[in-house]
């Protein structure tokens, strides 16, 4: 609950922990309002016959986030009735108009009749009554009002509640990253409640991204994850963080730029030659098998050859025999990435 006004003798509500709630008060404009038997506040007199609601006439009442709260309203309940006294009864307003300070008090939130006995209106609020870190008033209007003979026009009312939580505000407070065996991996630390999920995004110039992967909500403050199919070779990587909140809100973390060194890519770091002999230093960031290919510089392909290679700088020595020209390019590929570099023999 965030708010409940009784009217039993009292225009005090009661309220959450987390946030708070002014008294209910009509507007200056109404004439008088009383208590009738202590469980029921009307207003009396005044209200508009006419179909159209007078923008003085109102019942108001507030609700506040507590600093560093959310608010997230979700129902308002109003229990409400016109007089049941007059022969016949049924004297006050015929209808009524539920506003927000959210625009001003120019839309209407919901409406309805109203009749002599109590009735109970359930409203559901709409996305825009979420995460609200501000006050929040609402207005009561009543309007069409009829007066039969030895009536009053009264507008009564019997309860109002409001429904929802108080959550703390969902803000990414961290996100940094490092380069893996694996692949880069992305640490983010976030604050607040009422996340579904989070997406890692990756991009190659900070502006265009695409999805990496998605992490469970599991009420942690922290998490990681990491980007196993990112390119070894492209030297500086773009990568966010989106949270998808209940209700399908979205934020996004701030951008963080993850550059990567040729020491974390697949590189040919030095190539020699002695006569038919070729010996390679290459860098590899994971084992597996890799393809070493000598191209001439029109794309000829001369010698080839696989080797299986470890994690780590490591020498491999090839036997070309006379296929290699004097001025040749070397090309080693693996499942992690491309590498090429040109020698002279």
């Amino acid at each position: 609950m965030v708010a409940n006004w009784t009217f039993n003798n009292t225009l005090t509500p009661t309220t959450g922990t987390h946030n708070s709630a002014s008294h209910a008060a009509l507007s200056p404009a109404v004439p008088k309002g009383e208590y009738n038997g202590g469980t029921v506040y009307y207003g009396l007199n005044g209200w508009p016959t006419g179909t159209a609601v007078d923008p003085t006439m109102y019942l108001e009442f507030s609700v506040t986030s507590n600093p560093g709260q959310q608010l997230h309203l979700e129902t308002i309940e109003l229990v409400m009735r016109r007089s049941n006294l007059g022969s016949p009864s049924g004297g006050g307003p015929r209808a009524w108009v539920l506003r927000s300070s959210l625009d001003d008090f120019t839309s209407d939130v919901s409406s309805g009749a109203l009749t002599i006995p109590s009735s109970t209106f359930t409203v559901h609020f709409g996305t825009e009554f979420l995460y609200l870190s501000s006050t929040v008033t609402f207005r009561l209007y009543g309007y069409d009002a009829h007066v039969n003979p030895g009536g009053s026009n009264r507008f009564v009312f019997d309860n109002i509640r409001i429904t929802g939580l108080s959550i703390l505000p969902v803000q990414f407070t961290g996100i940094s990253g490092s380069i893996m065996p694996s692949g880069p991996v992305i640490k983010w630390n976030i604050e607040g409640g009422n996340i579904v999920d989070f997406t890692l995004e990756r991009s190659a110039d900070g502006t265009l991204f695409s999805n990496v992967t998605r992490v469970k909500n599991e009420g942690s403050t922290t998490y990681t994850a990491t980007d196993y199919t990112a390119n070894r070779n492209i030297p500086k990587l773009f990568y966010r963080v989106k949270a998808t909140l209940q209700h399908g809100e979205i934020i996004y973390s701030d951008i963080m730029i993850l550059h990567q060194s040729l020491q974390e890519a697949l590189n040919i770091r030095h190539i020699s030659s002695n006569g038919s002999n070729l010996r390679l230093e290459v860098y590899a960031p994971e084992p597996g098998i890799a393809r070493i290919t000598i191209a001439t510089f029109d794309g000829r392909t001369v010698f080839q050859q696989s080797a299986n290679v470890t994690r780590g700088v490591q020498e491999i020595t090839m036997q070309t025999g006379a296929a290699a020209p004097v001025i040749s390019v070397m090309t080693i590929s693996t499942a992690n990435g491309m590498a090429s570099k040109q020698f002279l023999r």
